[in-house]
């Protein structure tokens, strides 16, 4: 898919990392999440490794969490729309009082 998106889209970076390289790559991560304009996150429950992120990756504009800590799933951000964490026990609630379509 990297290769791909380097064929089509020659000035945009896709930086790849799994939860394992967070500790060996850290500061590969941390230049990444510096200055990234997007963030996807998916499968991420260590608490120390939740921690870590959260806090780099608030400062990027454009951020989807999913299937991980409800810690680091509240940083999903797409332009003003946020979730919060307790969305995830009232989501019909959420859903009923949200501006943005809900895709199911």
């Amino acid at each position: 898919m990297a290769k791909e998106l380097a064929e089509k889209l020659p000035n945009v970076r896709l930086h790849v990392f799994s939860d394992r390289d967070l500790q060996p790559k850290r500061a590969q991560i941390e230049a990444a999440l510096a200055g990234a304009d997007v963030f996807f996150g998916s499968l991420l429950f260590d608490f120390d490794q939740v921690e870590w992120l959260k806090s780099r990756v608030e400062k990027i504009p454009l951020r989807l969490v999913f299937e991980s800590a409800l810690e680091l799933m509240s940083a999903t951000q797409i332009g003003t729309f946020q979730v919060h964490m307790y969305c995830f026990a009232f989501c019909e609630v959420c859903i009923q009082r949200s501006a943005w379509p809900v895709l199911l």
